[in-house]
């Protein structure tokens, strides 16, 4: 194949190793792997209570971006492309939709707890962003 896609799978597998390897088993030399992965970094950054994602039966494999890195490589995978992405802390709800200036007005305190979280995520460390996407790549021969 020239392209396989993993979105928000590769946590979900039992034996990550296992699908590298078949991954790069399949793929052609100069062949792309791309995904998205939930990121470990964003716990350790933020700690379970704010983050994202939650660690849970359903995810059996967590990732930071160099054990991702480490696992393709062991399969002969590069890691050509990688970006942090999403908000890694969990926003308050508000008890009914409504427009901003109105959530502001009846509901203050979630209004500053939710911009304070946004603003901490916007001047915070990139890497503690909820998730890793990433592209490996089979090298030529």
């Amino acid at each position: 194949f020239d392209v396989v896609a993993a979105f928000d799978l590769v946590e979900h597998v039992l034996d990550p190793a296992e699908l590298f390897l078949e991954i790069s088993r399949v793929l052609c030399s100069g062949g792309i792997f791309i995904g998205v992965s939930p990121n470990l970094g964003s716990y350790f950054g933020y700690g379970q209570k704010n983050i994202g994602f939650q660690m849970c039966m359903e995810h059996v494999n967590y990732f930071t971006l160099e054990s991702m890195k480490r696992c393709g490589s062991l399969h002969g995978l590069e890691l050509t492309f990688h970006q942090y992405q999403g908000i890694p802390l969990s926003l308050e709800s508000y008890p009914r939709p409504m427009s901003r200036p109105v959530r502001f007005l009846r509901y203050p305190g979630i209004a500053l707890r939710n911009l304070g979280k946004r603003i901490r995520v916007m001047f915070g460390r990139k890497k503690f962003l909820h998730e890793i996407a990433f592209i490996f790549t089979k090298p030529l021969p």
